[in-house]
């Protein structure tokens, strides 16, 4: 999606480029996450991408398995349609491991839901309303986000951020 010139000019200018690890890739062959430039931005998704979970049940088995073989966090996780607890640890671990210098990492994805922010090229009151179900004094009483919260942190403190 991004031409080879622009890279170029963010390498020569020291600005970080974005890296979306689903678009990080040349045909059907993945880019490995821990060689992605030091000065970039790794993320999971964006704004505009679905969340994690429905882009990994909705890639082709080709995709999944090009994922597995080019990303080492995919190491003797099950490649196969459904968006497993594993797979999920495996996508937020590679990258988290990557060696970009920043990382950002969607709530959706964080949590593993499906909940979308924007849905491009379309007008619905569903764009841009996406609010985080809980006030953030409530965050780490609910189950599923305490939950995401040790996960994470566990994750992070692997990957050394």
């Amino acid at each position: 999606m991004i031409p080879p010139f622009v890279r170029n000019i963010l390498a020569t200018l020291g600005l970080p480029g974005y890296r979306v690890l689903r678009w990080e890739r040349d045909d059907m062959v993945y880019r490995h996450p821990h060689q992605y430039p030091a000065v970039s931005l790794a993320t999971t998704g964006t704004h505009d991408t679905e969340p994690m979970a429905d882009w990994w049940e909705s890639a082709r088995d080709d995709e999944r398995a090009a994922v597995a073989r080019a990303w080492p966090e995919f190491q003797g996780v099950e490649s196969a349609k459904a968006f497993t607890a594993e797979v999920h640890r495996a996508m937020l671990a590679a990258a988290l491991n990557s060696s970009s210098n920043l990382c950002v990492l969607p709530w959706q994805d964080i949590l593993g839901t499906r909940d979308r922010i924007n849905l491009p090229g379309t007008m619905s009151d569903s764009n841009w309303a996406y609010r985080i179900a809980q006030n953030a004094e409530d965050l780490l009483e609910d189950p599923q986000s305490r939950a995401a919260a040790e996960r994470l942190a566990w994750l992070t403190a692997s990957a050394r951020r």
